[in-house]
């Protein structure tokens, strides 16, 4: 999930170019609510650098200007191509403020998390089915990227029903759950062997995974460098919103799900 930039999705063989973004911003500049600093890839290693395009702290002005600036190409040019770049970075942009967003109700989450998955799933059924008209290889993204989609999203939800069911009274902080805990692995894996085979990992590996749950258990703090990882689980519940350990039902679940599938674009 952290990825550079204004959020460039590397996907299978494909990526989500935003070569379509660059040229709006150069051709309207401050209009297209776009900027260097969003646009740039920046190391994808560097959580607090992936700025993100569509986050709920964006200016929300910039995203109805980029949407004008749209708009306006396609009547100024009669060009429509720009239309499925939108349609994708935005349900894109979805869901990664499901998952990134600290202070969403877990209720928005679901019906971004889900609007997504339907976009990406009936997308996908829509190239497939229409082959002779649609070329997924210019209008789709690879089927791996587009299943990592979907379970990104139906993964969100079937957390927030679970969750409290095993963690009762903690709240749930979707943006610790990512590659970190991985990169620690690896890290501490170089401490003890630079250059590891994959049997040296495996012989290893019990022990670096008792020494970095041992760490996380007594403080899972990181210096300071403003990438959300700040989080003493210990005293969680005094510093983030409420609304992170409010939980759903799966009865509110299932009808806010319905709700979305009703929604009439």
């Amino acid at each position: 999930m952290h990825n550079g930039g204004a959020r460039i999705c590397p996907i299978g063989n494909f990526i989500m170019s935003t070569e379509h973004l660059w040229y709006l911003k150069e051709q309207y500049g401050s209009k297209s609510g776009l900027t260097n600093e969003v646009l740039n890839p920046k190391d994808k290693q560097a959580d607090e650098l992936a700025e993100r395009l569509f986050s709920s702290n964006n200016n929300e002005l910039n995203l109805i200007y980029l949407n004008l600036a749209i708009v306006q190409h396609a009547i100024e040019h009669n060009d429509d191509s720009f239309y499925g770049d939108a349609m994708y970075h935005f349900f894109a942009g979805l869901l990664f403020e499901s998952w990134k967003s600290r202070t969403m109700e877990h209720l928005k989450r679901i019906q971004f998390a889900w609007a997504a998955t339907i976009f990406f799933a009936m997308t996908r059924h829509y190239l497939i089915s229409n082959q002779c008209q649609r070329n997924s290889q210019k209008y789709g993204i690879s089927w791996q990227s587009n299943d990592d989609f979907i379970y990104l999203g139906t993964i969100l939800i079937l957390l927030i029903h679970q969750f409290p069911n095993h963690y009762a009274g903690i709240p749930l902080c979707f943006w610790l759950i990512s590659t970190a805990f991985l990169e620690h692995i690896f890290g501490y894996a170089r401490r003890i062997i630079e250059d590891f085979t994959v049997l040296d990992f495996l012989m290893m590996n019990e022990k670096i995974i008792k020494t970095i749950s041992t760490k996380m258990k007594e403080n899972l703090i990181r210096p300071n460098n403003n990438d959300g990882y700040n989080i003493h689980l210990s005293t969680a519940k005094d510093r983030l919103p409420e609304t992170l350990s409010d939980f759903l039902n799966i009865y509110d679940i299932d009808s806010n799900m319905i709700k979305v599938c009703k929604v009439k674009t």
